[in-house]
């Protein structure tokens, strides 16, 4: 596992848990709870399902409480945007760890060049 790697499961594992929210969608969730039991089954994934117009403006009353309660926001082009807009979310590029996933050739960042050559997708 490489360093930046080893350092972020670790520290994902003191914590015990990621707290993700996803856009609403049975097939990406359950292929995510699945698949995060196989790669990480020390780590709780709290996963939520709710949709954009509804988790904006609650990320923003918990921001203006200066609470920062998820660590993953998963969703689609209209609500990224808004949550950008909104200065809710910090540039996810910088904070891919592997090198083979940073390059827009590769299977991660490559599937939204459009979006990475602007360092549009974000991450908080």
């Amino acid at each position: 596992m490489a360093s930046g790697l080893g350092k972020t499961v670790a520290a994902a594992k003191q914590e015990g848990q990621v707290v993700a929210n996803l856009s609403p969608g049975t097939s990406r969730r359950d292929f995510l709870l699945k698949q995060w039991q196989v790669d990480y089954p020390e780590i709780e994934l709290s996963l939520s399902t709710v949709n954009g117009s509804s988790f904006v403006p609650a990320v923003a009353i918990e921001r203006d409480a200066g609470r920062y309660l998820w660590d993953v926001f998963h969703s689609g082009a209209a609500t990224g945007f808004t949550a950008i807009r909104a200065g809710m979310l910090d540039p996810l590029l910088p904070e891919l760890i592997l090198p083979d996933v940073k390059t827009l050739k590769s299977g991660v960042a490559g599937t939204m060049p459009f979006t990475i050559r602007k360092r549009n997708i974000c991450s908080r």
